[in-house]
């Protein structure tokens, strides 16, 4: 028997893959996130390869923060202004984004948009957090 023989005879016997979905993919990560739990014994009774189920947390941890980063749960409180009117009128003509700059807390990250230009901020902030 030739070694080409051989490799296609292996490929022959071989399990097709479960494509897990999403929603299948939390529920085996949120029975890793029990107590005592074994990442181990979780995917041999699921008959997934451990390294997979690491990936699978690795890239759910991954999501968590970014989703923590792009909407971070903070209370909104809505400050009166007294502002000059050309100031109000700036305002109205721009969307402005205010971040504070983890490297120096006195010089903050400003962005301004134009607010015709809304969806293309979108877009642009889209890209950027990905």
């Amino acid at each position: 028997m030739t070694s080409e023989t051989l490799n296609s005879a292996s490929t022959k016997f071989r399990k097709a893959r479960k494509i897990y979905s999403p929603a299948e993919r939390a529920e085996i990560l949120k029975l890793c996130k029990q107590p005592n739990a074994s990442i181990n014994e979780i995917a041999k009774l699921h008959d997934i390869h451990e390294n997979t189920l690491y990936k699978w947390r690795h890239k759910a941890k991954q999501q968590e923060l970014i989703s923590e980063q792009v909407n971070p749960q903070a209370e909104f409180i809505s400050i009166p202004l007294n502002m000059a009117p050309d100031q109000k009128q700036r305002l109205n003509k721009v969307i402005r984004i205010e971040l504070p700059n983890p490297e120096n807390h006195s010089y903050p990250v400003i962005l301004e948009w134009p607010i015709e230009s809304a969806t293309e901020l979108s877009l642009f902030i889209t890209r950027l957090m990905s």
